[in-house]
């Protein structure tokens, strides 16, 4: 399925919009389809208003490194590994299996399963942040080139710039420090 939608945040406080594009045809699209999608984008605002603001100010970098890392762009499935996809994804699950139980065989055998396949609920969004400099880690560690980085900064005081509080977390990453996954 294309991509139609998308949740915007513009840093104004209590401002969130979803845009969906003028092609589509809502006639077209079920209405589990567009509830499971209300769901996700939905949770990307209540993480935004509940701790997790830095780390979706990471998107960006962390589209940037995918598409560097595996050659992408979009970065497709890879993005829908990392937290705050994981997390909205559970929530669109949610959803579903409160409201169309009986639709997600039919979305998991889909061209887009991922909003049917979540087996957790959305994990806390204060944590979010360092669960995504967890996922971006090994993907930055693993690059067969450095990574662009805008001039005269580290890729740390970059992270530190876009979301305060990830150079500590990521320096813990880089010393070894146990991870939300150990």
């Amino acid at each position: 399925m294309d991509k139609f939608y998308r949740w915007i945040n513009d840093d104004k406080p209590k401002r969130h919009r979803i845009t969906f594009a003028r092609h589509v045809s809502f006639a077209k699209c079920p209405p589990e389809r567009v509830g499971a999608i209300l769901a996700h984008e939905l949770h990307h605002v209540h993480e935004w208003e509940n701790g997790g603001a830095p780390a979706l100010k990471l998107g960006s970098i962390v589209e940037h490194v995918i598409a560097r890392r595996f050659g992408t762009s979009p970065p497709g499935i890879v993005m829908t590994q990392s937290p705050t996809e994981v997390d909205a994804h559970a929530a669109a699950t949610r959803f579903l299996r409160a409201h169309y139980p009986r639709s997600i065989m039919e979305i998991l055998a889909s061209d887009d399963p991922a909003p049917a396949r979540a087996t957790a609920p959305p994990a806390d969004p204060d944590t979010l942040l360092r669960r995504t400099l967890e996922f971006l880690f090994p993907l930055v560690a693993t690059l067969t080139a450095p990574l662009p980085t805008p001039p005269g900064k580290t890729f740390p005081a970059w992270l530190e710039e876009v979301a305060p509080g990830s150079a500590v977390i990521w320096r813990e990453l880089q010393e070894g420090a146990p991870t939300t996954r150990d």
